[in-house]
């Protein structure tokens, strides 16, 4: 277990000086390597000075020095088990003067694990940067972002499509996005979603993490493997055809309509005798009386 707690300190903090007064500054490549465990940071050759301050349901403040650095502290870092979160509150990793400087990702991955149910690195929900005050290229691009939105808090996914892909797709090109992306190789931890809350001016960059893989976008029919020329490149961005909607047909009701109405009967006048006179019958005849003359 010690392993796993060492790793996880190492991803969480690549983040150099991202917090709240900080201007990030990147590690270098040895920093940024995967650890086989946490390291503790309070043995040398580091001995960094942590002061926790327990609070109310499973939450705790650390603040984290060294001597030598040039400031009162130099990281911040709130723990809540209960919500398996970090949320780092300010830091000035910059300001540490030594060589073998720890990532801030390792310190808050330390304090994490101090605190983890079961001390499992794996067990991180949530890394909160509150708020984000790095203004050379995070704060700029947070802005544009909430811009083409129309709104200030918004939560994006690797899943999202249109300007939600495009905006999650900037927001991990930050400091901070490229810093939590060292999550996956050293505690294989993925980014879920990424979420900012808050106004114009102040606001928090929180990533939602998770294991195992993350959904990408749903597949479409031009995403399918072509087993010729004539198929779509998998890029295409056009939407799957939209079935049509199936015909919704009324339960049979009793027609409104009157039933027609059968024609009436003509009137047929009984017959009537004729009017007109028999024929009179012809007289007869007269024979002849005898001894008539011819």
């Amino acid at each position: 277990m010690k392993a796993s707690f060492t790793s996880i300190a190492t991803t969480l903090l690549g983040l150099g000086s991202v917090l709240t007064g900080v201007t990030a500054v990147p590690t270098t490549n040895k920093q940024l390597s995967a650890r086989a465990t946490v390291p503790d940071i309070k043995a040398a050759p580091y001995s960094y000075e942590v002061t926790e301050r327990p609070g109310l349901g499973g939450k705790a403040t650390f603040s984290v020095n060294r001597k030598g650095s040039n400031v009162a502290f130099l990281n911040v870092i709130s723990v809540d088990t209960k919500a398996n979160m970090v949320k780092v509150e300010d830091a000035n990793n910059d300001k540490d003067p030594r060589e073998n400087r720890i990532p801030l990702r390792d310190i808050a991955m330390y304090l994490y694990a101090s605190k983890a149910p079961q001390k499992d690195p794996k067990t991180l929900k949530k890394i909160s940067f509150a708020p984000v005050v790095e203004k050379k290229s995070t704060n700029p691009t947070i802005k544009a972002c909430q811009k083409k939105l129309g709104k200030t808090s918004f939560k994006v996914t690797p899943s999202s499509t249109g300007k939600e892909k495009e905006v999650f797709n900037d927001l991990a090109k930050t400091v901070f996005g490229r810093s939590v992306a060292h999550y996956k190789s050293d505690y294989g931890l993925n980014v879920g979603a990424i979420e900012i809350v808050g106004g114009s001016e102040n606001f928090n960059m929180d990533f939602h993490m998770q294991t195992g893989p993350v959904a990408g976008p749903a597949p479409t029919s031009s995403s399918a493997p072509a087993s010729s020329s004539s198929a779509a490149p998998a890029s295409s961005k056009s939407k799957p055809p939209v079935p049509p909607k199936p015909t919704k047909t009324k339960s049979a009701e009793p027609s409104k309509s009157k039933p027609p109405v059968p024609p009436k009967p003509t009137k047929t006048k009984a017959a009537e005798p004729s009017k007109s006179k028999p024929p009179v019958p012809a007289k007869p005849t007269k024979k002849p009386k005898k001894g008539s003359k011819n």
